[in-house]
């Protein structure tokens, strides 16, 4: 039987993530194909505190050079970071950004869910909101929910 989903209360729900003081992790989580790249782009396309990479299949440091780049148009301030994850998710926690990462798998073959994870931890007061892979909510797409 399929499941229809209310997409005005998902995004309800994800901008009000957004607008929280506390620092959020989030999984979007559904089928291939459903529209959930383009559903996080629409929820942030009037934002200017946001930066939204996709990763793709690559070497780490192409990884980080090309999150930089994407983060740098958004957040200038980041040209002079040091290129590790730490010193970016540093800054753009002061930035008080929205990070949002699709297709997160590709980048968590090369960097392991741990380091990543401890890494946004020492600096999760600073981030006021992220889509990420970690403990928080998750919004379904389509009814499924991760197994």
């Amino acid at each position: 039987m399929e499941q229809f989903v209310d997409r005005d209360v998902e995004f309800d729900q994800l901008t009000d993530c957004y607008e929280s003081k506390t620092a959020d992790f989030i999984v979007i989580y559904g089928r291939r194909r459903l529209g959930k790249s383009e559903f996080i782009r629409q929820s942030i396309a009037d934002r200017d505190d946001s930066v939204y990479y996709q990763a793709v299949e690559s070497t780490a440091q192409n990884q980080r050079e090309q999150f930089v780049e994407t983060a740098t148009a958004q957040f200038p301030s980041l040209q002079n970071v040091r290129r590790d994850w730490e010193a970016l998710l540093a800054a753009l926690g002061e930035e008080d950004a929205i990070v949002i990462i699709d297709e997160f798998p590709f980048l968590i073959d090369l960097i392991t869910a741990k380091e990543l994870r401890e890494e946004a931890d020492d600096h999760l007061e600073k981030l006021r909101d992220a889509l990420d892979v970690g403990d928080g909510d998750i919004i379904e797409i389509d009814g499924e929910t991760p197994s």
